[in-house]
């Protein structure tokens, strides 16, 4: 069973709008709060954590029926000495350590890629209209 105030991996079971439904290896359950997942403001948990992604969590409290409350960014500078991500398989997202760098960062980065593409193509055309606007003459 989950003691209050130790850190635990564990696999997100659920994902839902609020938080996110953990297990821990030893069985124990709990949700991880949507206040709790990171120092900055969430608005979307799936930008975070998907099902079937390895976490590590501080435990912080027990609610009734073995239901526990757990916490990601108290738990995100701690080290599991027997984590180890290759266990795990290539199939399951593994967050050790967890950190903010995940969906988030890659759609900023996939924005400014795209963005970036665009105003490159535009410059192409308008180069390629004005080549061809003066052999027109």
């Amino acid at each position: 069973m989950a003691e209050i105030g130790n850190i635990a991996r564990g696999t997100v079971v659920r994902v839902l709008l609020y938080g996110a439904l953990v297990r821990l290896d030893d069985g124990s359950l709990g949700l991880v709060h949507i206040s709790e997942i990171d120092d900055k403001y969430v608005r979307n948990i799936s930008e975070y954590v998907a099902e079937g992604a390895r976490v590590v969590v501080k435990v912080l409290g027990e609610k009734e029926g073995n239901r526990y409350e757990f916490s990601m960014k108290k738990a995100k500078d701690a080290q599991l000495d027997d984590e180890v991500i290759d266990d795990f398989g290539a199939t399951m997202p593994v967050l050790k350590n967890y950190n903010a760098v995940t969906r988030a960062a890659f759609d900023d980065k996939l924005r400014e890629f795209i963005s970036d593409s665009s105003d490159r193509l535009s410059d192409i055309k308008r180069h390629n209209d004005q080549k061809l606007g003066l052999k027109r003459r």
